[in-house]
C-alpha cells in the first residue's frame, strides 16, 4: 500500500513539473521579446518674449516657437528654440521745431458739483508742451462729469478714461467712455493733442548797400590809376527795381574834374549802353564800355596801351 502511494506522488510531480515547465518556457521567451519602447512625446508651442537690444534697437517683441523638451509649459533653458521673428517698436519721430500743442487737464469734481464724485476736463494751448497749464496758456474748453446717484430705479453713472491709440490721435490724446447700468452701449469720446504747428515765414531780406564803388579796369603796376583811370559808382534804384545809376570820375584828378563838389563824380549814363571813358585833356580814349542795365553789368576793354594792357577785357558786376 505504502509503495503504491510513492508511485501515484511520483507521477503528479512529474506532471507537475512539466506543466511548470512550459509555463517557464513561455515566461522566459516573453521577457525576451524585441518589441520597441513608447518613445515620449514632446509638444511645440509658442510664446512671445521681449526682443534683444540687438534684433530691435527701440525696443520690441519676438514670436518664438520652440519644443518644450520637459514638458513645463513654460519658456526655459531646456527647451529648444525652433524659429523666432521679431516685431520692433517705429523709432520716435522728431519733435517739431514751432507750434503749440492741445494739453488736458484731468481733476476731481468738487463737492459742490459733484455730491457723489465725478472729473473735470480742462483743455488748454499747451505752448510749452510740458502738459502742464501755466500762465498765459488759455483754457479752450471746460467739462464736468459727475458720477450718478443710486435714484428711484438704482442706476449708476460710470466713467472711464485710457490711452487714445495711434491712429485715434497721432499726437496722443485720451478716450472718455461713461454709461449707466442698464446702457446698452457707453458713450465715447476722443480728445486729441493739437499738432505742432506750421514754421513761421523767413524775415525779408535786408536792403542792398546804398553804393558800390570800385575801379575800371586792372590795376596799373606801379601807378595809382586803373587801366581805365576812372573810378565807378553804382547807385542802387531805392524802389527795389533792377536798374539804377552808375556814375564815373576821373581818377586822381579830384576837383579838377567837373563833378559834384570835390570828388569829381559825374553822372555819365543812365541808358545808353555804349560808350568810352577818355581824359579830358588830350582826348586819349582809355576805354570802351558797354553797360547793361538790366542784368547790372557793365563790360570793359582797354583801348589805350601806353601801360601795355591794351585789348585787356574785364566784366564788373551789381
Amino acid at each position: 500500500m505504502l509503495e503504491k502511494y510513492k508511485i501515484f506522488k511520483s507521477l503528479v510531480l512529474v506532471g507537475l513539473l512539466v506543466a511548470c515547465g512550459e509555463s517557464a518556457v513561455t515566461r522566459t521567451r516573453s521577457s525576451l521579446s524585441s518589441d520597441p519602447v513608447p518613445t515620449p512625446q514632446v509638444a511645440t508651442l509658442v510664446t512671445v518674449v521681449d526682443a534683444t537690444a540687438l534684433e530691435c534697437s527701440n525696443g520690441g517683441s519676438a514670436i518664438v516657437t520652440y519644443l518644450d523638451a520637459n514638458s513645463s509649459g513654460d519658456f526655459d533653458s531646456g527647451d529648444v528654440e525652433r524659429s523666432r521673428s521679431k516685431i520692433c517698436n517705429g523709432a520716435q519721430g522728431t519733435p517739431g521745431t514751432s507750434g503749440y500743442g492741445a494739453g488736458i487737464l484731468v481733476e476731481s469734481a468738487p463737492a459742490l458739483s459733484c455730491s457723489a464724485g465725478g472729473s473735470t476736463f480742462t483743455t488748454f494751448v499747451d505752448k510749452n508742451n510740458n502738459a502742464l497749464q501755466e500762465e498765459g496758456e488759455s483754457t479752450t474748453s471746460f467739462t464736468t462729469l459727475c458720477s450718478g446717484t443710486n435714484g428711484v430705479d438704482g442706476r449708476s453713472a460710470h466713467l472711464s478714461v485710457t490711452l487714445a491709440t495711434a491712429m485715434q490721435c497721432p499726437s496722443g490724446g485720451f478716450v472718455y467712455s461713461s454709461s449707466t447700468d442698464g446702457q446698452l452701449a457707453p458713450h465715447v469720446s476722443v480728445v486729441c493733442n493739437g499738432q505742432n504747428g506750421s514754421n513761421g515765414q523767413d524775415g525779408t531780406n535786408g536792403e542792398d548797400a546804398r553804393f558800390i564803388m570800385g575801379a575800371v579796369g586792372p590795376a596799373v603796376s606801379g601807378k595809382i590809376y586803373s587801366a581805365c583811370h576812372h573810378d565807378y559808382l553804382f547807385f542802387p534804384d531805392p524802389s527795389g527795381g533792377v536798374r539804377g545809376w552808375l556814375s564815373f570820375r576821373h581818377q586822381a584828378n579830384g576837383s579838377a574834374d567837373q563833378g559834384i563838389g570835390s570828388t569829381g563824380f559825374q553822372i555819365w549814363n543812365v541808358d545808353i549802353s555804349h560808350f568810352a571813358l577818355a581824359s579830358e585833356v588830350g582826348g586819349v580814349t582809355y576805354c570802351s564800355l558797354q553797360w547793361d542795365p538790366l542784368a547790372r553789368r557793365l563790360s570793359y576793354t582797354v583801348v589805350d596801351n601806353q601801360d601795355e594792357l591794351g585789348g585787356t577785357q574785364g566784366t564788373i558786376e551789381f
